[in-house]
């Protein structure tokens, strides 16, 4: 008797520090150990869950303008803005390594006083999910993957690929062989960029750009772009490992979203092999959340509701 007692305590316990919810409506910021000032918002009813934004460098309030209420009826939603990115300060040292933006991920846990929480990641960020999830596996719950990369030399070779095919045949550059991948890449996007035509590779039509556009209007977004600007100024490290052999690892439960026609991530999600793994291909592109949203909330809801992370 006194033995199913102390069980039943155990367990209560746990399914209290699971769901505890010890989080403040509303934007914090807290200092990192190297001197960073990083800005986050909170919003939403359920158990914590942290955002890790895409970009690099996008910050998180376009994302929770748009597809926050997708979440949010779940989940304790938690969007960072990383370093260097939306409303958060510039790194002084000019570390946006990987590894700093896993390191800035655990410390934001810890000032939240949060056991555990689920990982909720966008495209780029993806990189940054994984990492932490191998890095601190006791203190993710479960995650949720929406049109992650992780293989950024594979996204990079599907965003070139499919873009050049973007560009009118009259104006599509030809490259000489000798020219480094790189030049390329970025030539590609910047005519993209400049033709108006990038939208091509986030939607899969112009009504959910517009949609999108509409959603975001009147929101403050954040000014810094460091990251984005500067993570590749250098050598990118870690971020070009390819991380998808690491999936395998990852033994809480998963939730893969993508697009039928990202192709601004390319089909990595068919290389994913983590062991408790839930995939939803919705129709659209890199944007499902605008392209379909009502079948990316019922994704979510049903994945939060099975393994009973509300």
């Amino acid at each position: 008797m006194l033995r199913r007692l102390v069980l039943l305590v155990s367990a209560l316990a746990a399914f209290a520090t699971a769901h505890a919810v010890p989080l403040a409506d509303g934007v914090g910021t807290f200092t990192t150990d190297d001197g960073v000032v990083l800005h986050y918002d909170i919003a939403g009813t359920g158990a914590p869950a942290v955002f890790v934004h895409g970009g690099p460098g996008s910050g998180s309030a376009g994302f929770q303008a748009v597809a926050g209420d997708l979440f949010e009826r779940d989940f304790r939603m938690v969007y960072l803005d990383q370093r260097g990115s939306g409303h958060s300060a510039s790194a002084g040292n000019g570390d946006y390594s990987l590894e700093r933006q896993v390191a800035d991920l655990e410390a934001l846990r810890r000032h939240l006083k949060i056991e555990r929480w689920t990982v909720v990641a966008y495209s780029f960020g993806g990189l940054i999910a994984q990492s932490y999830a191998v890095k601190h596996p006791e203190r993710v719950r479960a995650m949720i993957m929406g049109n992650v990369l992780l293989d950024l030399g594979m996204s990079m070779q599907s965003s070139y690929t499919h873009g050049l095919a973007l560009i009118p045949e009259a104006a599509r550059p030809s490259f000489d062989d000798a020219i480094p991948f790189p030049q390329r890449y970025f030539t590609v996007l910047g005519m993209l960029q400049k033709m108006g035509l990038s939208w091509q590779l986030q939607y899969a039509s112009e009504a959910s750009k517009r949609a999108a556009e509409a959603k975001v209007a009147g929101h403050d977004l954040g000014r810094n772009r460091d990251m984005g600007t500067k993570v590749f100024s250098g050598h990118p490290g870690s971020y070009f490992n390819d991380l998808i052999p690491s999936t395998a690892q990852v033994t809480v439960p998963v939730l893969v979203i993508d697009g039928q026609d990202d192709h601004a991530v390319g089909p990595q999600a068919e290389r994913f092999a983590y062991p408790t793994m839930t995939r939803v291909t919705l129709p659209g592109r890199h944007n499902p959340f605008i392209d379909a949203p009502d079948a990316y909330r019922d994704a979510v809801h049903a994945f939060a509701k099975r393994h009973r992370l509300r």
